[in-house]
């Protein structure tokens, strides 16, 4: 495929320009790749920075490795995609459906996921710091470990999600619905908690709130307010021994 604006690389997309690629001997950066089918291609480890993608068939694609930063991947095909350790810094993710898709350690800082569909998604050890979640359905993802510091996460859906040891400081939650999740060692200091439903959620102790914001505003929280009060009297006599 090519196109018609002058400003922008043209391409033709054939295998032999991928067998370029990854033999180290061209790169796909910043080039236009709207619409291509790339179903199933093996790109580990393939230099597509500030590639467009929009549109583009990645079923079933192994990326895992390869540098996405600032990518546009709108209306893109990754289902089944493996982007394990994929560089997604920056990238444009708003509204792709990635239920099931493997992003394990990936970097997708900066990254707008805003209204994407992330259901049972594998985002162990990721990087989502000051990412754009807003809206995001995260329903039963792994967020083992996930940096999620200062991310925008207000009106997502965690519902059963996998939050144990997430980093979750500076995090806007408000109006979130965790009914069910694992929180076990989240740390949720200096997040916003207006609106948050804590229905069900597993492993929450009073001691992660007591630096948390608006945890008064926050509703069907596993023990009372009173709880939250004394665990930070007690840590603050703790700080004065």
């Amino acid at each position: 495929m090519s196109t018609n604006n002058s400003n922008e690389k043209e391409v033709t997309w054939n295998p032999e320009h991928l067998k370029l690629a990854l033999s180290g001997q061209e790169d796909l950066k910043g080039l236009n790749l709207r619409g291509t089918n790339l179903e199933e291609a093996d790109l580990r480890g393939a230099n597509l920075y500030g590639a467009d993608l929009r549109g583009a068939n990645l079923y079933g694609a192994d990326l895992q490795g390869a540098d996405l930063q600032g990518v546009d991947f709108t209306r893109a095909d990754l289902q089944g995609a493996a982007l394990c350790g994929a560089k997604l810094r920056g990238a444009q993710l708003q509204g792709v459906d990635l239920r099931g898709v493997n992003l394990q350690e990936a970097n997708l800082q900066g990254a707008d996921l805003r209204g994407a569909n992330l259901l049972g998604a594998d985002l162990r050890y990721a990087n989502l710091q000051e990412a754009d979640l807003y809206g995001t359905n995260l329903k039963e993802a792994d967020l083992y470990g996930t940096n999620l510091q200062e991310a925008n996460l207000q009106v997502a859906y965690l519902g059963g999600a996998n939050l144990w040891g997430a980093k979750l400081q500076g995090a806007k939650l408000q109006g979130d619905d965790l009914r069910g999740a694992n929180l076990n060692l989240a740390d949720l200091r200096n997040t916003d908690l207006r609106g948050v439903s804590f229905k069900g959620v597993e492993g929450l102790s009073p001691g992660q709130l007591i630096n948390a914001k608006n945890v008064h505003l926050a509703s069907d929280l596993p023990f009372s307010l009173q709880d939250v009060i004394l665990a930070k009297q007690l840590a603050a006599m703790e700080d004065g021994i």
